[in-house]
């Protein structure tokens, strides 16, 4: 089940400095309603490409010729971080900082700057530097709204540190669009709710995992370690590195249910954390369920926040067979998991009935409304016809065009394409107005 916070998770989409990142999240199946919304990564930053050309240091340096000396530094470190060149970039602006420090653009501009290093960073799992970066870019900026965010969203998915997350949380307001603030005060209210279930848990690691439950009586802490590790390997070698480290809790039913109140029918869900319901664990469902709940974070940390939900949730079904008995990628490893034989099978007739009428086009829905079925079901069934349509359509996508053009697909997407255009381009011939209508025929 996909689950997204609307404003801040777990991976960011990088735009320039005066743009946005945002991240999404999510959770698996079965049916019903879904969770869905994204969570507030970042927000605001500095007009930096401005400053650059046009230095407010001439006023306050003391000398023309330390304000054009001011301004140079700043207009090289602000085209330094835009090739990438993180560290560069942040020694001039300390140097700038250093010559004139009452200079409030040039403070923006340095905070700014950090901030999407660090971002950086922490996706390729450098969590502490990125950790040092933002408490720079706060002191530097202290109205950085989005910093505060980030060092809250480190406390809170890395470290499990509740009140260290929401104490980050709160000073990011007023510093943040209100829309972005009312995304974070949800987060804050999780994390209140995490932090009194979860009050009493132990913990245990392994090398891509921190596993958090009640007590260790609860599951089989080596056999979920082993699984999640062995799912986490299966998906590498389909999309290359996945999150450096996840935080995985187990639950009872009961805790289950206060997590998230209604969602009774879940049996897990992904929203920054791995939340898995601990009495499916020595079952058959359990890989399953984790392969599935995994590809989620995979996609999330690979392409952000951009990919429809329907991607999501068709491209996490295709990976709900047991990792151990998988055989090894070839050619991109994903075609051997969406070949006729590889596709699970429908689990029940009722499941198997809304599939005939999904692929015969009785139960079609465009696929331009398919996430409206994911976010606003009119009906239980909605849920289900969603989650059947989109595993077939990603199946057969991947069936006719192959795992290259699938990956081209989802790049486009999550680096800013339309979706029908990305279509178009990825999976010629076949158009994205085609979609009204079925295409699994």
């Amino acid at each position: 089940m996909l689950k997204a916070l609307q404003g801040a998770v777990t991976a960011a989409h990088v735009d320039s400095w005066t743009g946005r990142r945002e991240a999404q999240v999510g959770g698996m199946k079965p049916a019903g309603a879904p969770l869905i919304a994204l969570f507030l990564a970042c927000a605001r930053f500095n007009a930096v490409t401005l400053f650059a050309d046009e230095s407010a240091s001439d006023a306050t340096s003391g000398s023309a010729s330390g304000g054009q000396a001011v301004s140079e530094l700043n207009t090289q470190g602000v085209r330094a971080a835009q090739q990438g060149q993180w560290e560069l970039g942040v020694g001039y602006l300390r140097r700038a900082v250093k010559v004139n420090p009452r200079d409030v653009l040039l403070r923006q501009n340095l905070s700014g700057i950090l901030t999407d290093w660090a971002i950086q960073l922490e996706r390729s799992g450098d969590a502490a530097q990125a950790e040092r970066l933002l408490l720079e870019a706060v002191t530097d900026d202290p109205d950085n709204g989005v910093a505060f965010v980030r060092l809250g969203d480190l406390a809170y998915f890395r470290r499990s540190d509740f009140s260290g997350a929401i104490a980050s949380w709160k000073r990011a307001n007023g510093k943040l669009s209100p829309a972005e603030w009312r995304a974070v005060a949800d987060r804050i209210s999780q994390a209140q709710r995490d932090a009194t279930i979860e009050q009493d848990f132990v913990s245990e690691g392994t090398e891509h995992f921190d596993i958090r439950l009640s007590h260790r009586g609860t599951a089989d802490l080596e056999a979920l370690g082993r699984l999640l590790e062995t799912a986490y390997a299966a998906l590498v070698e389909q999309l290359g590195s996945g999150p450096s480290k996840l935080t995985v809790i187990v639950y009872t039913e009961r805790d289950m249910r206060r997590t998230y109140y209604q969602r009774d029918w879940a049996l897990g869900f992904y929203d920054g954390r791995l939340r898995l319901l601990g009495r499916e664990l020595g079952t058959d469902v359990a890989p399953m369920m984790v392969a599935h709940e995994l590809a989620h974070a995979f996609l999330q940390h690979a392409y952000g926040p951009a990919l429809p939900i329907w991607v999501h949730e068709g491209f996490a079904q295709l990976q709900e067979r047991d990792p151990s008995t998988r055989p090894p990628a070839e050619a991109g490893g994903l075609a051997q998991d969406v070949a006729p034989a590889g596709l699970r099978q429908p689990r029940t007739d009722d499941e198997l009935r809304l599939e005939e009428a999904v692929a015969g086009g009785d139960a079609w829905v465009p696929l331009k409304w398919l996430d409206r079925r994911f976010a606003q079901p009119s009906y239980r069934e909605d849920v289900g016809r969603a989650y059947v349509q989109a595993r077939l359509v990603v199946a057969e996508l991947i069936r006719r065009r192959g795992v290259a053009r699938f990956k081209t697909f989802l790049d486009a997407v999550a680096k800013g394409t339309p979706v029908d255009a990305a279509y178009d381009a990825a999976f010629a011939p076949d158009h994205w107005a085609e979609t009204d209508r079925p295409i699994l025929k």
